[in-house]
Parts: C-alpha cells; structure tokens; sequence
C-alpha cells in the first residue's frame, strides 16, 4: 500500500482452551494417550504457543524396603517420558501428518545443545528439569552435576525448618522425619510436579497458524516411555556419581575431637551403636541438603582413591545382634544436632552442627577396620537401589538392590493439551471455507523428522548405514548412537553395574582390568574415561582414575554414545561427503577437542531447527551431524543412496574396541507439505 494508505487488519482474539486426553485420568509408564481437537470449537491455533500439561507422580514408586529421592531426567524433565508422538488429521480416515518416534532422544539432542544457563532455569521451572545448586555443590571433589540439588528440587517435599530456626530454638522437632512421631513440621517423601511441556515437533513448533476446521481437527497419540529410562538417583548418594561427594562420617558421638578418647569417636572394629554422625562436608550445613531419607539404606564405603585404584573400595561389613542384615544400614531418623561452639568436645553437634542419623537396629562394625571420621576418608552410598557389592576385602556377594523392573513405575495425571485458540471474523472463515469447496488449495508447510533405524552388534569395528532416503526436500541428518544392551532397573536408575570400579567377580575371579561385566556394561564415563593413572598419585594403576571428577551415564538409550570411534564418511549422490573422513577419535577417547565433527553438527544443527547454543555435551550426547542445505535451501534425496560409514578403534590391548550394542537413531529433517483440496487431505514428503 501507499505511504498514506494502511493495510487492511483482521482483527484476531487468542484465547486459551484445555483438551483433557480422552482415554483415562491417570497413564502409566508404557500408556498411550489419546488426545482430540475438535474442528468446531477450535477452528484455528497458534501451534507454536500451545503446549501439553501433565502432572508426573513419583509417590508411589518406592518400594518398601527401598526409599530413596527420585526425579526425572535433569536435563530433559517431562519430556523424557514421551517416548513416540503421532498427529493425525481429525474425522473416520484420519491422516498421518506427522509422526516421531523416539521423540525423547531427539529432544535430549535438542536440549543439550540448544541450552545456556537461562534456558535450562527455565525449562527447570516449567517442564519438570533440574539445573545445578550452588547451595548443593560438591566440597571434596570437582563435580558439577545437575542430578546434585536436594533443597530446591520439586520432586522432594520441602524441609520448612532452617538451621537458623534450629539454633535460635534450640530444639528439632521432627521435622525432617516422615512416619515418626512427634509435631511434624514437613515431609521428606516425593511430592506430584505439574510439567508445561511444548511440544518439539514440526507441527507444533511451526509460527503459522494451523487451520484445524480444514483437517477435520487433529488426534494425537502419545506413548510413554519405559521408567527405568526416566527415573534418576541423585548424585550424592551414588557409588559411581560424584563418590567423593557422598555424606562424610564424622563419629559415633557426635563430638569433636579434643579431650575425649577414641573410643567415644570412632567406630571401631566390633563396636556396636545405633548413632551416626555425619560432617559438614559436600555442603551439609542443613538438614535441606542431607540426601538420605528416612527408610533408605547404605553402605559405609572408604572413598579414597587409592584404595580404589587397588580394587579394595571397602565396604565395612556390618551386622546386627542377631547376625543379619549384613552390609546395610537402615535410617529410622535424621535430626540435627545444633552443636555449641563454646562446648565443641562435650555437647553433640560440635562447633557448628551435624546431621544426626538413628538407625532402626543397633549394628555392629565387622569389618576389621577402625571407621573413623579423622581423615574424611569414610562416606555413606545408598544401597536403596543398586545394593551390594563384590569386595575383594569381605567376600560379599554383589546383590541387585531392592528396585526391579517390577517396582519401577510412575504415574502421570491430569494430562492437557492446552491451544492458544485464534477467532477470526465469520466472513473471514466463511470466505475460506467457500473457496475451498470451489476448488481452492491450500498448502501448509513444516519442518519435520523422520527416523530410520539402525542395530549395530558391538563386534562391528565398520559400520554401513544405508538410509533408504525418500524425502523430496531434506534439510539435514542428525545420527545418535544409543545403546542398545538391555539392563536392569536399578542399572539404568542408579548408573551402578556391580563391577564398575573394577571389583572381583562374585566367584572370587577377574581384576581390576578386566571389562565390565554384563551389568555393569551400563556405566558410560560421560567426564573423564577410565584411565591406567591415579589422578592423585597415589601410584598405583587402576582403570577409572580419579572417580571424583568422572560421571557415569544414567541416560541410557537416550543419548548417543561415542563408543571408541575414530572417524566416519557420508557417502551419497556417487560421492564422499566430506571428501576426507570426519575424525572422531580424540572426542571418543575424551582426550582433546575434534575441531571438524564439531563444526559439521553446528551446521546440521542449524538446518535441522536446533540452535547451537552449546557443545557442553558434546562428549556425553554423540552425534553425527549432515547438513544437505544452507540456509533456507532443501536437497532432493531421492534416487541418492544415502550411506553412513563409521570407523572403530581396534586395540584391545589398550582397551579401545567398542563393546556396546548401539540402535542408531537417525532423524533426517525435511519440509512436510500438507496440502488440503476441498475435503482431502495428503501429506507430502
């Protein structure tokens, strides 16, 4: 139009409408949700404003001999229960529009790269994430976990007594401590966490606006993932996350070392008590950051490195009057004793304050080793979930834990699809409606995924991947890795395989170099690899070098996995993309920085609608990334031969063969056109 003369305004009123699932109130992990927008009622919406809201409710998944805090994926939250996600066209025939299955592996490339410190406080406010506490840092070590909150976490009810209010009173009454009696201030239990969750697919995450009276509205069908993929243990109670960040034993007595005897301090070999006291180290300062719960059972385990490295981490084998109950402690109560600083050496609590855990049965030390809190050296692991190790010291045999597949579960609950609404004039609508029946078109595009599948056996040291490609306007491929081996409950929540820090096997056999055994084929070091060298010196050879700076994995099949590859090839249209092999290595190997894969996945990011905002995780989320496009650009992949060519290491001697199953998830994003022509409706790909 002219300078003078405006363009002519539709005026448009956006209003939100709630569309509850039709098939149930509550779903289970492996459930189907149904949900139906109706074409009359919700004509038009603004997909890329609409979200699902769900309530998730971890209260009911503690076993009984078991508790434990649990929360979902850190990084994903909510999202990581969706595990397949299809839209189709409303009415009898409804038509596929759009379907992506995996949906959580895609989103977790999503969200570890297209991620800074604001977007994943966000993300931790509304969609069911954590990020890192501060006020939870690990004090004895070098991790930096995002599984680390305790006192800000929305999975866990909420301790309402701080230590100030502790110190002013004087007194603790049971506050911390759920089932005892006495006037409760709070509970420590799971608490139900209400989740936001936009939808990351190409329809849902597309500006225009969706014509649903076109499509006879829409029905989605959400499948949930399995639990044990989604549940996660905190880092400060894990053997293999963060071990030096785990609570530290101060003494029996509660008092600080001075004037008073050994005996009132330590632990000692064949000394009975039903008392624990535990320091302020790993920022323990209040009872809110204490991560064992009432009901939850631990190991005391020798955390130095050394003794690690010499496949000796003590467990002190301990025992109850009636001679059972052997290796584990059971929390009956937590309290905090205040401490007195003008009396440190004769009233509990010392100086400052520690955490006071009663134990539901008198237990004896039988381990032959003095526990003492002098050095720091003794800290407590829970056991709730991965119970049990194999211990060149005791001869204890390993034990799978109380968490079976059997037991893990979860339930989600008032579950939405929450559309911003637009209403247009009537003529507006009518003038439409009246061109479509005369033949009009209209056409609707969306930036799409499609995922072909790949198994690899981990005795393939050169992988070919044939994508059977068919889409006419392709953006890019995004290639995950995900581990394909099976694993237990208490392996995929707790990330301990029982052989993990180079144990004996139950029969007495194998050493610390030794690969892991079936289950502990889980543990993936996402920080630093296991190495032959104690990082702290202390002179002898162990294979997973200083454990307070390594993580292993608790997202299994989720995330790609780099496996000890070397180096990969495109190969497609009668040519090597790039003309050279793309080196992997020094990323497999976590030894230094590969420039080249880094820069290919920042373009493929790009192309594919994921912003590259970060390669944090670069190591721990392996991706293989091709663009086909720049820019706005599409590549017709039809008739192409589309091949990946991966490379592995091959030698054994230096431990670098793969040794996982992977399913290789390659999501190839591509412009979907959905095109309406009076009352039909087709896709085109």
């Amino acid at each position: 139009m002219s300078f003078w003369q405006s363009d002519d305004k539709i005026p448009i009123v956006q209003t939100k409408v709630k569309i509850p699932a039709e098939n149930g109130l509550n779903f289970r992990d492996g459930g189907l949700i149904h949900i139906t927008v109706p074409a009359q009622g919700v004509e038009f919406f603004q997909p890329k404003e609409s979200y699902l809201e769900l309530t998730v409710d971890l209260t009911e998944t503690q076993p009984t001999n078991g508790k434990t805090r649990l929360q979902l994926d850190a990084e994903l939250g909510g999202q990581v229960l969706i595990r397949d996600i299809r839209i189709f066209s409303g009415g009898a025939g409804g038509v596929l529009l759009e379907e992506i299955q995996n949906y959580n592996v895609l989103t977790a490339v999503k969200y570890d790269y297209e991620s800074d410190d604001t977007i994943r406080k966000k993300r931790a406010l509304t969609e069911g994430a954590t990020c890192y506490s501060h006020a939870c840092r690990n004090t004895r070590g070098v991790i930096k976990s995002d599984l680390n909150n305790v006192g800000h976490n929305p999975y866990f009810q909420p301790y309402t007594w701080g230590l100030r209010e502790l110190q002013e009173n004087n007194v603790f009454e049971d506050a911390y401590n759920e089932g005892v009696s006495g006037t409760s201030k709070s509970n420590v239990g799971q608490q139900k966490v209400k989740c936001l969750l936009p939808l990351n697919t190409g329809i849902f995450s597309n500006d225009k606006v969706f014509p649903a009276v076109l499509t006879e509205g829409l029905r989605i069908e959400i499948l949930l993932e399995d639990a044990p993929r989604c549940l996660r243990q905190l880092d400060q109670v894990s053997r293999v996350r963060g071990f030096r960040s785990v609570p530290i034993f101060h003494s029996i007595s509660g008092h600080d070392i001075g004037d008073l005897s050994a005996a009132e301090q330590i632990w000692a070999n064949t000394k009975t008590t039903d008392t624990l006291y535990f320091k302020r180290d790993n920022n323990m300062t209040d009872l809110s950051n204490f991560p064992l719960v009432v009901g939850e059972t631990f190991e005391i385990c020798d955390t130095r490195i050394d003794v690690l490295a010499e496949k000796s981490q003590q467990v002190m084998k301990v025992e109850d009057n009636a001679g059972s109950n052997k290796d584990f402690c059971k929390i009956a109560k937590i309290d905090w004793a205040v401490g007195n600083v003008a009396k440190p050496n004769t009233v509990a609590g010392g100086y400052y304050g520690l955490v006071k855990v009663t134990l539901d049965k008198t237990m004896k030390n039988v381990s032959g080793v003095d526990i003492s809190g002098t050095l720091g050296k003794f800290g407590a692991v829970s056991t709730s979930v991965a119970a049990g190790l194999t211990n060149a010291s005791n001869g204890s045999a390993m034990a799978v834990g109380n968490w079976q597949d059997s037991a893990c579960s979860y339930k989600v609950e008032d579950v939405n699809l929450v559309l911003q609404k637009l209403e247009m004039p009537a003529g507006y609508t009518r003038k439409m409606m009246s061109m479509m029946k005369s033949g009009g078109t209209i056409n609707y595009d969306f930036l799409s995924a499609t995922n072909y599948k790949y198994s690899q056996v981990s005795t393939d040291l050169v992988a070919n991947i044939r994508l059977p490609l068919s889409q006419t306007r392709a953006r890019g491929i995004l290639s995950v890795p995900t581990d394909a081996n099976v694993y237990p409950a208490f392996v995929q929540i707790s990330g301990y395989g029982g052989q993990a820090l180079g144990m004996l096997n139950a029969d007495g056999s194998g050493n610390t170099m030794d690969p892991p055994v079936p289950y502990a084929q889980g543990i993936a070091y996402v920080d630093n690899p296991p190495n032959k060298e104690d990082d702290h010196g202390a002179g002898t050879d162990g294979p997973f070098g200083c454990l307070d700076q390594s993580l292993v994995s608790v997202r299994s099949g989720l995330v790609g996995i780099w496996d000890n590859a070397t180096d990969y090839q495109w190969f497609y249209n009668g040519q090597l993309n790039p003309s050279r092999p793309v080196q992997v290595n020094k990323i497999s190997n976590k030894t230094s920085v590969g420039q080249q894969p880094l820069i290919e996945l920042e373009k493929a990011l790009s192309v594919c609608g994921i912003k590259p905002l970060s390669f944090r995780k670069y190591q721990s989320n392996a991706v293989i990334g091709r663009a086909l496009s720049l820019q706005d650009g599409t590549y017709n992949t039809v008739g192409k031969d589309f091949n990946l060519q991966i490379n592995y290491q091959e030698s054994a001697t230096e431990g670098l063969t793969p040794f996982k199953n992977k399913l290789w998830m390659n999501f190839v994003h591509h412009i979907r056109r959905l095109v309406i022509k009076g009352n039909q409706i087709s896709v085109e790909v």
